[in-house]
């Protein structure tokens, strides 16, 4: 299959073309640089942390380091975890957030300090 030049394309290619590269080329070069940082972004919902409900069942640390994981992966600031730690909470697990002061609710770190005690 060939594609034929319109007048405003700069190039002209054809698979045949784009498939003899030398191995020596990397065909990545031009999107990855080792000047540049690139960052996934994935919306992906399955990779969410699952509600935490405080169940028997429920592993508590398992969860927050997967938060915590979540939340560099995403590179959420920290207003946005705090949030999404407070969404993520359900049942016997949102009385406990909810009846925490303003102080420690407020903030990321306190929180997560209270959560592992």
């Amino acid at each position: 299959m060939s594609f034929e030049r319109k007048d405003d394309e700069v190039e002209v290619r054809d698979c045949k073309t784009a498939a003899n590269k030398t191995s020596t080329e990397d065909p990545m070069a031009s999107i990855f640089s080792s000047s540049t940082v690139h960052y996934a972004t994935v919306n992906d919902s399955s990779l969410t942390p699952a509600l935490f409900t405080d169940a028997p069942t429920d592993n508590c640390r398992d969860w927050l380091e997967y938060f915590k994981r979540f939340v560099h992966f995403k590179q959420l600031p920290a207003p946005a975890a705090l949030d999404l730690f407070a969404l993520l909470l359900c049942g016997s697990a949102n009385t406990w957030f909810t009846s925490l002061n303003e102080d420690t609710r407020s903030d990321l770190k306190a929180v997560i300090d209270a959560f592992e005690t």
